[in-house]
Parts: structure tokens; sequence; C-alpha cells
């Protein structure tokens, strides 16, 4: 449930009033993040999140004003209203503007949201996460891999394509690689090395999986569903529920592919599980 919502408009946080010209709303052309904050509502992996807002200013082109703007309403945020509403999202576009898709905004709009948070995954799946393999494929665009930006049509027919058992999906791109989860990022565990696909043509460079990467050696690599099927344990991630192992793989042609819960991805997810939320 959303507890509060701001945007900002002439230098101060203010009660909403969306602009209907407003190119996000229009074209997509924005970019967000979510977040999680601890009880003193402070955002422990905020540099992560604003390392990938400013890459995605930086590759949708915006101007140094908008992004001046952008700075000047992040080093304000609200407060956290309550400490149920440990959760926040932030959304920032181009502006409003005239009609076509020559970007002529000199002033971004940005909204921020508090709103509940959700339970860490482990606490809502205890037993692991049961997968299946979606039949959306995500087209391979470099100009945009990486960041979070307000295109997510694929994201919604992928989510609309669950079977009623999936908790979460495998998502491949158009030449079968695989990229990540609907919602989060993926990492495989074989032989003792942990592993992550490649998203220099598409998917999203998750805040989790960035902070894991500054924690022990996650290699990044071309990956396939072969890879995936053969490893010893498969761990998916994003900022509100952390690490969740995969006990279970629906869907492939040769049959379900099971992880036992002493196998390397269950040992895995609890311990940086257990590293991520020391630092909330």
């Amino acid at each position: 449930m959303i507890e509060h919502t701001w945007q900002w408009r002439e230098g101060s946080w203010q009660p909403v009033r969306w602009p209907a010209d407003d190119r996000g709303l229009h074209y997509g052309d924005g970019v967000f993040e979510t977040l999680r904050l601890n009880d003193s509502g402070a955002i422990p992996l905020w540099a992560f999140h604003h390392l990938r807002l400013n890459d995605g200013f930086k590759r949708l082109r915006f101007s140094e004003a908008l992004m001046r703007d952008v700075q000047d309403a992040l080093v304000s945020l609200p407060l956290v209203p309550s400490p149920d509403a440990l959760a926040a999202k932030v959304i920032v576009t181009r502006g409003g503007g005239p009609r076509g898709y020559a970007a002529s905004s000199t002033r971004a709009n940005v909204l921020f949201q508090h709103f509940s948070a959700p339970l860490w995954g482990r606490e809502r799946n205890s037993d692991g996460l049961c997968v299946g393999i979606n039949p959306v494929r995500l087209a391979q665009q470099p100009l945009l891999a990486g960041i979070k930006h307000l295109n997510r049509l694929e994201q919604v027919l992928a989510r609309e394509a669950f079977a009623d058992d999936w908790q979460e999906s495998v998502m491949m791109d158009a030449e079968g690689n695989v990229i990540e989860g609907c919602m989060s990022n993926l990492i495989v565990i074989k032989n003792g090395k942990f592993l992550t696909p490649d998203l220099s043509l598409c998917g999203v460079r998750g805040v989790v999986r960035e902070w894991l990467k500054s924690e022990v050696d996650l290699v990044e690599q071309r990956m396939s569903l072969q890879q995936l099927i053969s490893a010893d344990g498969v761990v998916f991630c994003n900022s509100l529920a952390g690490f969740q192992p995969v006990r279970c793989l629906v869907g492939d042609e040769s049959g379900d592919i099971h992880w036992h819960e002493d196998s390397s991805g269950f040992v895995q997810a609890q311990q940086w599980q257990k590293a991520l939320e020391s630092l909330f």
C-alpha cells in the first residue's frame, strides 16, 4: 500500500500534480529506482542506485540542467513517514514537452513514493523458488542495456506469462542467451564459481547484483540455458527480496530440474542474505 507520494517542483517536495504532457507518460522517457530503507529511513544501497541513475541519465542524454535539478531533489528526499513504510520508488522523467519524439524539455519531473516494504524473500519463500522458462524473449538494445528505464512492457508481458506455480521466471534474449529473471537478476553456482549473465545487450544491472560483485568474485559471461540447467545451484536477487535460491526449474524439454536444500545455491543464498541484511 502506498503511504505517501511527493513530486519535486520549484526546488521543494510538494503534493503530486503530474503534467499531462510528461514524456515519461507518453514515451517512457525516464528512469526509476526501487529502494529498500532501513529503520532510520536511510538507503544502505544508495551508492549503487545512484550510479545506475546517473548511467541512465547519460544513456538517455539528459541535459546538464536536468541532471542538476534531479541531484537537488535527491539530496533532500522526504523522510520516511512511518516505520512500516520502509521501501520507496523514485521516478525521473525528462519532463513535459511538445508533441513528437524530439527532446526539448528543460526541467525533469521527479516523483518519490514511500510504501510498505515486503518481507525479505527468504521469509516469504523459505523453501526456495519454483521458476519457469518464460516464453517472452528480451530484445537486444545495447543503448539501453543495464539501466532501469520506464519502458517495462517486456516485463509486463513476461509476468502475465507466469504459470500458477512460478514465483519467478528465467528470461532469455532473442538468441536464447539466459539474461535475468522477470523481476530479478540471477546467479549460477558451478564448481565453486559464481557466474552471472552478461548484460551488455539487454537486461537490468540490479543493485544487489552489483553489491555482490563488490563482495565476491562474480564473473559475468554469456550464458546458455544448458549452463543454467547443469548448475550446482541458482540464486535470484533484487533490492526488495534480497537473495532467494531456486528449488525447482519447470517447463524444460528435459523435465523439471530440482535443487535440494543442502545444495550450494541454498547455502550461498543464506550467506549472502545474512551479509545483505546486516547493512539494514
